[in-house]
Formats: C-alpha cells, structure tokens, sequence
C-alpha cells in the first residue's frame, strides 16, 4: 500500500502544502496517495481529527488498510505579524505539526513539528517564503523511510 498525505488549516485541506510534501516522498521514490477518504466532508465530520489524533472509532479502524498503510497527517498554522521596523512588510510564521499514523493500528507512530517564518509585502507573499522555508526544512531534516511502516 502507498503512504498518503493530507495537510488541514483551520479545518480545511491544504491541498498546496500536501502536494508539495508529497513531491519530496516522490523525488525520494516513495509510492504516494491521495484517497478519496481525505476531503473537505472528512474534516468537518471529524474525522481527520480522530485520524490525526489516533482515537480512532472500530468502523474507521477496520478501513483504513483499504486506503494506504501510512497516514502523513498534518495540522498547519499561520501567524501574521506586520513589521515594527519596515513600513509594510508582513511576516508569516507558518507552523506545521506532522502525525506518522499506521492504518492497521491506527496509532501515532512518530510525530514531528515544523517552524518557519518569511517575510513579504503582502500576505500571501509572506506565507509563500515561509512555505518554501518549511519544505526546505523538511527535505533537509526528515529521512521519511524511517517513519514508513
């Protein structure tokens, strides 16, 4: 079975930042999935959180083997400051929490976090370098094989 990934914020998918980890399991030639399971209705039933969590209820326990045999799940979070210092510079911080969750027992197998910041003129150029910053980081940190079971 493949490895899927799924990154929420604020309660709902982040299919940008997903898409961008799940370019760094490729280029590392490992098999990725995006199942049908994860989507928007998923994280508003609460599902995602019971997932993310590892309280996991029998039913959803019984099929998730079906949809991939690991869960990279991933709460993301940003903060919006604006410069003190330049007139009308934003600085981002963008934090992202990662869950390795096995479909068979559905427990937490290793949980990671994940900080950067980046500066920018608007918003969304402030968040943009502090994604970067953050993929950056994980390719450089993460040795994803030694969380994959």
């Amino acid at each position: 079975k493949d490895i899927a990934v799924f990154i929420v914020e604020n309660y709902s998918p982040d299919w940008t930042l997903g898409s961008r980890i799940v370019s760094l399991l490729k280029k590392r030639n490992i098999p990725v999935n995006t199942p049908a399971l994860f989507s928007e209705a998923f994280v508003k039933n609460g599902g995602f959180n019971q997932l993310y969590s590892g309280n996991l209820d029998s039913n959803m326990l019984n099929q998730l083997p079906s949809f991939f045999k690991t869960g990279i799940l991933g709460k993301k979070n940003i903060i919006l400051t604006e410069s003190s210092d330049f007139k009308d510079v934003i600085t981002a911080t963008v934090t992202l929490e990662l869950h390795f969750v096995s479909s068979n027992s559905g427990a937490i197998q290793h949980s990671i976090s994940f900080s950067q910041r980046g500066a920018g003129l608007s918003r969304e150029d402030a968040i943009n370098t502090a994604e970067d910053n953050l993929i950056r980081e994980i390719d450089s940190k993460v040795i994803f094989e030694d969380y994959l079971f």
